[in-house]
């Protein structure tokens, strides 16, 4: 299978140690021609050079700062990833990320399966499109300016661990954190892979029904609303066609406290602190999140299974775009904002 060729810097991985030694021999090349000893030190300072620069990543944190990307961006196998709009990553990205905007991995507007996840042989088709395969190093990239940004990379993130994907990472903040320290890496000049085929191998295990939440109700699991306090009370609904209010039983915190000021991603204590404030238990597991249509849950989703570590951990991806337009599942509303209206 034919690796993806996106990161122009590493036009080296193609020039064997012969082909560089040849030009050194070459008549035309403003070099000396090479004796034994010259060719085995080159032979062996070029054989470290390769071991130090492609060197594969075989153990990666789920969430990685900007040091980490700009001291490994040259490791085997690292395919960046970047969700931003065409308009963002013409205008800037870091050097050799391939975009694949944040819309292609969520189902089309006004059809019935409008924010939720594509089909895995859509994804598939994508993923070998963009070049990336099975072995590929995965780190998602989004512009990084709010919170919603985290929650897209933690979108992907799980759309991309649905299928079965191993090597996965997001980066913390985004492009505008890398970009704090590591400007020169960022260039305008659009990147594409060679075309693999991906061969999905979907891990439905954090992948969250309406029959699994029904089942929810009656059993100890955890529900969390991860929109915001008018959504969970009922005061907004944001079609009109909606019940107001939550899924029985369900706790609320808004997405946007699992991100700092600098809109990174917080730490385990922090996340840990924030699920006991809001009467959840962070040691356990299977806690099923839900939104309005699996956007800002997928932040708070990841925060569970990358951060404390809850591999069971399911997005409810329809959420309540699809919760509380059928009548036969109950709502439970906190405010009656109906009783006030004309």
């Amino acid at each position: 299978m034919t690796k993806p060729k996106h990161h122009a810097s590493r036009s080296v991985h193609r020039f064997s140690l012969e082909a560089l030694l040849s030009l050194t021999d070459t008549p035309d090349m403003a070099f000396p021609p090479c004796d034994a000893a010259l060719r085995k030190r080159l032979t062996r300072w070029f054989g470290l050079i390769l071991f130090l620069i492609s060197t594969p990543l075989t153990a990666m944190e789920a969430l990685v700062d900007s040091n980490w990307l700009a001291t490994n961006k040259l490791a085997k196998d690292l395919f960046l990833l970047d969700i931003q709009t065409p308009e963002q990553y013409r205008h800037a990205h870091i050097a050799g990320a391939v975009n694949a905007p944040y819309v292609l991995w969520r189902g089309r507007k006004n059809t019935d399966s409008a924010g939720m996840m594509p089909s895995i042989s859509d994804l598939e088709r994508m993923a070998g499109e963009l070049g990336m395969d099975r072995n590929s190093v995965v780190v998602i990239i989004a512009t990084g300016n709010q919170a919603s940004d985290m929650a897209a990379s933690s979108r992907v993130f799980w759309s991309l661990k649905v299928m079965g994907h191993r090597q996965l990472a997001i980066l913390n903040g985004g492009l505008a954190d890398y970009a704090k320290a590591h400007a020169s890496d960022l260039e305008d000049t659009p990147r594409h892979g060679a075309p693999t085929r991906y061969a999905a191998t979907p891990d439905k295990r954090i992948v969250a029904s309406t029959a699994d939440v029904s089942a929810a109700l009656h059993d100890a699991t955890q529900l969390l609303d991860a929109r915001t306090l008018g959504e969970y009370t009922g005061v907004i609904t944001l079609k009109a066609k909606e019940r107001p209010g939550t899924i029985p039983g369900a706790r609320h915190i808004p997405f946007d406290w699992f991100v700092d000021s600098q809109d990174r991603i917080r730490n385990k204590a922090m996340v840990s602190a924030i699920f006991q404030y809001a009467d959840l238990n962070p040691d356990r597991d299977g806690t099923i999140h839900f939104c309005h249509t699996g956007h800002r849950a997928a932040l708070s989703w990841f925060v569970d299974y990358a951060i404390l570590g809850n591999r069971n951990a399911k997005l409810y991806d329809a959420s309540m775009s699809e919760w509380a337009l059928l009548k036969s599942n109950p709502m439970e509303t906190r405010f009656d904002a109906q009783r006030y209206t004309a």
